[in-house]
Parts: structure tokens; C-alpha cells; sequence
């Protein structure tokens, strides 16, 4: 679990490093850690992001599903780019202010998204990896008080002359 929780803490400091801002309402990262209701620990992060007024919206998904300490099962993986209408909702600035983001997914019909499951970890990282299916998920996050951040984040680039 430690290091689930590693590489999702990872995965999102290197999308604040990379992601430049853009439209306040474009560049939005949310995650999540539940327990499913077979007992797997998931993790799932949605990352939404322009990295320039020209370029296109584009919406990542990241998830590990693992089962129970007590099973010699492996996790579950998956990355890649799902239709952002897969995921609605904005983050305003307003922190008082209950926003909702959804999540519908089946990520088993998205050509070239990388579903596997880990059966040999190698380091901070999966050894052996065996395709799988994927599938549906489907999520909501409402912000609180008590457990939202919201930053601007502003790039300014310089060139030599």
C-alpha cells in the first residue's frame, strides 16, 4: 500500500511540475483512495489539462485497484488519455463553494489505454505485467472545507535574446 500511495503522491507533483497553467477552468487534478466493495484498496487520479491556449483539453486517468494484504493476488492497473466528456465538472475558486467533479469511464473500450495487472514488483515499479480488460468506473468528488486545495499556478517563461 506504502507504495501505491508513492507513486500517486508522485504522479500528481510531476503533473503540477509539468502542466503550465492555462485556463482556470481547464487544468484540474483530483484524486481519490477507497476501499471497493470486495475490499481492494483503489486509487484513481484524473488529471485534465491544456498545456496551451492551442493545443487540446486532454484528460488522463490513473487507478491501481489492489486486493486485500491477505491474497497473493496483484493489483490492478491503468493509464492513459479517456473523452473528456468522461469527466465533468469545474473547480472554482470560490473554496466555500461545493463543487462536484464526476468520473464515468469503461476503460476497456478506449483504444490504447493501458489496463494490466502487476504480478512482480521490481523496485519502486511493476516487473511483470499481464493485460487485462478493464472496465467501468464511475466516481464523484465533492469539495469541503475540510478536505479541498485550490491553487493558481502562473508559468512565466523567459527567452534569451
Amino acid at each position: 500500500m506504502k507504495t501505491v500511495m508513492r507513486l500517486a503522491c508522485a504522479k500528481a507533483v510531476l503533473f503540477l511540475m509539468t502542466t503550465s497553467a492555462a485556463a482556470q477552468n481547464v487544468n484540474t487534478f483530483v484524486y481519490g483512495v477507497f476501499h471497493s466493495s470486495n475490499g481492494e484498496i483503489v486509487v484513481v487520479s484524473v488529471y485534465r489539462f491544456q498545456d496551451s491556449s492551442a493545443s487540446p483539453i486532454t484528460t488522463l486517468l490513473y487507478f491501481d485497484a489492489c486486493p486485500q494484504a491477505t491474497t497473493n493476488e496483484g493489483c490492478q492497473h491503468g493509464f492513459g488519455n479517456i473523452p473528456n466528456s468522461a469527466f465533468q465538472g469545474v473547480v472554482y475558486t470560490n473554496a466555500g463553494r461545493p463543487d462536484t467533479l464526476t468520473l464515468s469511464v469503461d476503460t476497456s473500450t478506449i483504444p490504447g489505454f493501458d489496463n494490466h495487472v502487476c504480478v512482480s514488483y521490481a523496485g519502486y515499479g511493476c516487473g511483470i505485467q499481464v493485460p487485462t480488460a478493464g472496465g467501468v468506473i464511475s466516481l464523484s468528488w465533492t469539495r469541503t472545507n475540510a478536505s479541498s486545495t485550490t491553487e493558481t499556478t502562473i508559468r512565466v517563461m523567459s527567452s534569451a535574446s
